[in-house]
C-alpha cells in the first residue's frame, strides 16, 4: 500500500485503520506500507503489524523555502519523485503482486504504467475524490479534467466508498473505465459508554461543523441558516485553511451572525483527537452543508462512530449513507432555508429509530467490513493477472 500523507492526516488515519483491520480479518494476505519518513516515528506504526518502508520525502511548508520560486519548483517535481520511489520499490521487491495507491501522482502515474506492465505488478487506486474539491475555472478546469480522467483510466482497478460513487465514477470515465469496486470507508468503535443519551444531547440544540473551512464544505450556507435557528448554538471546529474564502466570505458572515445574536463558537487550527471526541459527545448533531462534493466524508463516519445524528446535503455519498440507515435528514445543497428546515425536521424523527440506524451503520460500515471488502477486491484483481 502506498500513501504519501503524514500519519495524522485523514488519509494517514484511514490507511492505519485499514491495515490493522486487514491483518485481523485476512492474515494470509500480506500488505506492507510504503509511506513518508514521518511513519518511521509514528506511535501508530507499532499497531499496524506490517512491514513499513518510510522512504518517501516529507513535504515541507512554504515558509521553509528561500523564495516562492523554490517552493513552486518543489511542488512541481514532488509527484515525479514520489512515483520514482514507487518504481524503485517494486523493482527492488519483485514479489509485490500489486500496489494499492491512496493518491495518484498526476501524469507521472500515467507514464509509469509501462513499468508496471513490464514487471507484471497490478495497480489499484482508492478514489477518495473523483474530482478536486475546488473545480477551478475555464480552460484550466477542462485541462485538469482531461488529466484526471487519464490518470484514473491508467489503473487496473478503482475503489470507491459507495454504490452512488461507483455509478458517478463509471459515468465520469465512460467506456474506457477500468473495473470500479466498492469498499466502505470504515467506521471506528470508540468508547462511548459515558456519553449522554441521544435524547439528552438533542435537548442541548448544539450544532457541530467539523473540518477545514473549504468553499465546497458550505460553512457559509450554515452561517446563513443560523438566522433561522435562534434557539441553537453552533461550534465550528477545525477552522483553518483557504484564507481567501475565510476572509472574504466566512468572516463577514460570522460577524453578521454574532450581531444577530446567533451563538457561534470557533475553534481555529487543527483539532486534536481527544478534543474531537469531546465535541462529538457534547453536541446534538453534525452539520454537513456541502455545496459540491464527489466523495465520502470522514466527518460523517466520525458522527456515526459516536452515535451523533446528521443533517447533510444531497451531494456525493452523503445522502446514500444517511437514507440507507435513517441516521438524519437530507436537504438540497446551497439552500440555507432548506438546511435550517432540515435541522428542525431532525427533531421530528423518533430518537429510537435514529439510535437503531446508527447501530446498524456502525456494524455495516466497520473497519472489519472495509477490510473484508478490500481483501475481496485484491483477490479479484490479482485473479486477472
Amino acid at each position: 500500500m502506498y500513501d504519501p500523507h503524514a500519519p495524522e492526516h485523514a488519509h494517514g488515519i484511514y490507511v492505519s485503520e485499514l491495515l490493522k483491520a486487514l491483518r485481523e480479518v485476512e492474515p494470509e494476505i500480506t500488505v506492507n506500507l510504503l509511506g513518508t519518513r514521518e511513519w518511521g516515528t509514528a506511535q501508530a506504526v507499532s499497531a499496524l503489524h506490517c512491514r513499513l518502508y518510510p522512504a518517501l520525502p516529507v513535504p515541507r511548508a512554504r515558509a521553509e523555502y528561500a523564495n516562492v520560486i523554490a517552493w513552486v519548483f518543489a511542488r512541481l517535481v514532488r509527484p515525479a519523485a514520489l512515483e520514482w520511489q514507487i518504481i524503485r520499490h517494486i523493482v527492488k521487491h519483485p514479489e509485490i503482486a500489486a500496489v494499492h495507491y491512496q493518491l495518484a501522482q498526476s501524469l507521472c502515474t500515467v507514464l509509469s504504467r509501462c513499468v508496471f506492465l513490464r514487471v507484471g505488478t497490478r495497480r489499484l487506486l482508492t478514489v477518495h475524490n473523483i474530482e478536486p474539491h475546488d473545480p477551478g475555472l475555464g480552460c484550466f478546469r477542462s485541462a485538469r479534467t482531461i488529466v484526471n480522467r487519464a490518470v484514473l483510466r491508467s489503473f487496473d482497478g478503482l475503489i470507491v466508498h459507495s454504490a452512488k460513487l461507483r455509478a458517478d465514477l463509471a459515468g465520469y470515465l465512460g467506456r474506457h473505465s477500468p473495473p470500479v469496486f466498492v469498499a466502505c470507508q470504515g467506521t471506528g468503535r470508540p468508547d462511548v459508554d459515558n456519553s449522554p443519551s441521544l435524547e439528552t444531547r438533542l435537548r442541548e440544540r448544539a450544532i457541530l461543523f467539523l473540518g477545514a473551512a473549504r468553499p465546497n464544505k458550505g460553512l457559509h450556507v450554515l452561517l446563513n441558516a443560523m438566522a433561522e435557528l435562534p434557539d441553537f448554538t453552533l461550534t465550528v471546529a477545525g477552522y483553518r485553511g483557504h484564507d481567501r474564502y475565510r476572509k472574504r466570505i466566512v468572516a463577514p458572515l460570522l460577524e453578521i451572525a454574532r450581531n444577530n445574536r446567533s451563538q457561534v463558537s470557533v475553534l481555529s487550527g487543527f483539532v486534536p483527537e481527544d478534543r474531537v471526541r469531546q465535541l462529538l459527545r457534547n453536541h446534538s448533531l453534525v452539520a454537513l452543508p456541502y455545496t459540491h462534493f464527489r466523495s465520502d466524508s470522514a466527518a460523517l463516519h466520525l458522527a456515526i462512530a459516536y452515535g451523533v445524528p446528521v443533517v447533510v446535503t444531497d451531494v456525493g455519498a452523503l445522502a446514500e449513507t444517511v437514507t440507507s440507515f435513517g441516521i438524519g435528514v437530507v436537504v438540497p445543497p446551497n439552500d440555507p432555508i432548506a438546511f435550517a428546515d432540515g435541522i428542525r425536521r431532525l427533531y421530528t424523527l423518533a430518537t429510537a429509530d435514529i439510535d437503531r440506524g446508527l447501530r446498524k451503520a456502525q456494524q455495516a460500515l466497520s473497519w472489519s467490513q472495509a477490510a473484508l471488502q478490500t481483501a475481496g477486491i485484491y483477490k479479484a484483481v490479482l485473479s486477472c493477472r
